[in-house]
């Protein structure tokens, strides 16, 4: 059995059991466990990027991300949890994808609606047992009803001394039988009974549920309970409470005290702090403690989709999403700098927890057409994607958002989203869309005059015509990037472009300009604090140290550069710099220590599925195979990395990989 559905209506418990699953199977399975969560995810093609994410796998170059998750799953058994999935069920054969190609794979799925997979096994969730309200038993035994003693349970958490007794257990047991042994339905009312004692609660509960079944012909029987529980809930909310709780559903991955306070700003507000403290009493509102950082406000998701009903008719949807989306794309602008400096890791881990809001901010921008707010938006945020290893998202949300239609106003911000999206193609190796965007980048700035991006454009479109084998034009635009950024003040894409501009000369072996180079990029990127540049410039300065035959200097970079890599622990720079170590060990003759460093970079690239890393590391492999005479080994290291790079039309490392085997080749007839 490798594909089971937990059935059930919103509310029923499938999110809570199929995480106690999760638990349960981590503690116990030899194999992995991943749970993840789709409940803020509108778009299937959101799906493979939040299992990415999830498996805390960084997608990259070559392959898609559906190959790259096989390769992770292949040879593994595991355990993968995807819940709310009846929003995405579109996705449904990406699953079934993914169990043909990973025989040890099992997944657990959440939702209101069957897969119609062929491999899928429906387990229908039944709500909690009830007793029978004309037979009771004493108080003792009803409690060991699943449903008696979780509705004495939440009770208790809100009124210590309550206990189930025997002139209330006949009001609790109709409770929970009227409720029709929802948990969450429960839980809700339960939540009153500092306000209501069990039978004038049954009394509200009978009185509101029949006045409100007139409006419910639509929906299944069991959604009626629920639907009534909220509104019951929320009906005996004061008008602030009601306020804040229409208002807080806004947020799809909950929100800050300071998130709260900044959207909803009006008369109702003066009084935040007690509102939110009653909202959670009442379980409509739950609290995250959050390690050092302000708690976290969510709602489950089943109560949030009755917050946004009540949010619509109120007229108040559209303000509220427009408020969201603007204090969103706030958040992110303030962000943006802050990714090239010393905060770069406090940023990146602030917006990692809100990328659920994000998503949700950027998507009604596109939904709107608000093309420049959301070019804006997107910008801040693929740099967050790229530096997270997020590729298949920042890839979506570029090419998303530049079919939107655009004005002449836009086009300085177009310009820039454009060379993002110019940058990402040519690390997913489309060398041809690479160009296209690049070139379109070019030209928008040069008529912007912006230099600072004009910088970026150029170097993205030097290393494109570099691959593509036209190294003289290639050395012309990356000198003009290094003009450009000098031109424009910022240090960061002076940086980047100097670095560029020395590997190119490094490639051609003009040592001391690429030695002079790479040293100002490095003082640069130690005077902005930028960790994940510095170790990236640190990996092109020990080549070129290397090349000076100065070792213990590069050795000394190398660990440098090692430690950013761990502190950031973004697995590509991980990779990276594994490269510098293994090309150090190699240059001290040390063979084993650099083979072991090529062969977890091989790992890591695997993982990541980046084919052109593998390759250019076989090559490696293949040179120190050679150096310890085992040719054969050499022979299948080379090959393999050959066919590669003759399927990419790689020139320059078509060459290298040729000059390795002719020297196989000569120490075979020797």
């Amino acid at each position: 059995m490798h594909l089971v559905t937990l059935l059930g209506p919103g509310g029923v418990g499938k999110t809570r059991l199929s995480i106690e699953i999760a638990n349960t199977m981590r503690e116990h399975s030899i194999g992995g466990v991943c749970f993840v969560s789709l409940a803020s995810i509108g778009d299937p093609m959101l799906v493979l990027p939040t299992i990415a994410q999830a498996f805390g796998m960084q997608e990259s170059g070559s392959q898609s991300i559906i190959e790259q998750i096989k390769s992770v799953l292949r040879d593994t058994s595991f355990l993968l949890v995807l819940d709310n999935f009846e929003q995405v069920v579109t996705a449904a054969p990406l699953v079934e994808e993914l169990l043909t190609a990973c025989p040890g794979l099992k997944v657990l799925v959440t939702s209101r609606t069957v897969l119609h997979l062929q491999a899928e096994h429906e387990y229908p969730i039944a709500p909690l047992v009830t007793p029978d309200p004309a037979q009771l038993t004493a108080p003792e035994s009803l409690i060991q009803y699943p449903a008696i003693a979780l509705f004495v349970q939440r009770a208790q958490t809100i009124l210590p001394t309550f206990q189930l007794t025997q002139s209330n257990a006949q009001a609790i047991a109709k409770i929970c039988t009227r409720l029709d042994g929802l948990p969450l339905a429960i839980e809700l009312a339960a939540a009153r009974i500092k306000l209501l004692p069990p039978q004038a609660l049954l009394a509200q509960l009978a009185q509101d549920f029949q006045l409100l079944k007139s409006d419910l012909r639509n929906l299944p029987v069991r959604q009626h309970t629920l639907y009534n529980t909220i509104k019951w809930s929320y009906d005996l909310l004061d008008e602030q409470e009601q306020w804040f709780f229409r208002h807080l559903s806004i947020f799809p991955g909950g929100c800050t005290l300071d998130a709260a306070e900044a959207i909803l700003r009006n008369e109702q507000t003066s009084d935040m702090l007690n509102t939110i403290a009653s909202l959670l009493d009442k379980s409509l509102l739950q609290q995250v403690e959050q390690d050092g950082e302000m708690p976290r406000f969510v709602m489950l998701e089943t109560v949030r989709e009755y917050g946004l009903h009540y949010l619509q008719t109120h007229g108040e949807l559209e303000e509220s999403r427009h408020a969201h989306a603007s204090y969103y794309l706030a958040v992110v602008e303030q962000a943006r700098p802050h990714f090239n400096g010393a905060q770069q890791v406090q940023w990146l881990a602030r917006l990692e927890q809100e990328k659920e809001n994000l998503r949700a901010a950027l998507t009604w921008l596109i939904q709107q057409k608000e093309t420049e707010r959301a070019l804006r938006f997107c910008e801040a945020f693929g740099k967050f994607c790229g530096l997270r290893g997020y590729w298949g998202e920042e890839q979506y949300w570029l090419k998303t958002v530049l079919a939107l239609p655009w004005s002449l106003e836009a086009r300085a911000i177009r310009a820039r989203v454009l060379r993002r999206a110019g940058h990402l193609a040519y690390r997913l190796r489309d060398l041809m869309l690479a160009r296209s965007l690049l070139e379109e980048s070019v030209a928008l700035s040069r008529v912007e005059d912006d230099k600072q991006n004009l910088a970026g454009a150029l170097v993205g479109l030097g290393w494109v015509l570099y691959r593509q084998n036209d190294i003289t034009t290639a050395s012309t635009l990356l000198h003009e990037s290094v003009a450009a950024a000098r031109v424009s003040g910022d240090r960061w894409a002076l940086a980047n472009a100097l670095e560029s501009l020395g590997r190119l000369a490094h490639f051609q072996n003009q040592t001391s300009e690429a030695h002079q180079l790479l040293q100002e990029s490095v003082k640069l990127s130690r005077e902005l604090g930028d960790k994940e540049s510095l170790a990236r410039f640190l990996t092109t300065l020990v080549s070129i140290e290397l090349a000076q035959n100065h070792t213990s200097q590069a050795a000394a970079l190398a660990q440098e550069s090692f430690a950013l890599a761990q502190e950031l622990g973004t697995k590509p720079l991980i990779a990276l710099v594994l490269n510098s170590l293994g090309d150090v060990a190699l240059a001290s003759g040390e063979y084993e220590r650099a083979a072991q460093c090529f062969e977890e970079r091989i790992m890591l690239a695997r993982e990541l599925g980046d084919r052109p890393t593998i390759a250019m590391k076989q090559l490696d492999l293949g040179e120190i195979a050679l150096a310890k005479g085992d040719l054969t080994r050499a022979i299948t290291y080379i090959e393999e990395s050959l066919g590669f790079f003759r399927e990419q039309n790689d020139i320059p490392n078509i060459a290298a990989a040729l000059r390795v085997l002719g020297d196989i080749k000569r120490c075979a007839r020797r």
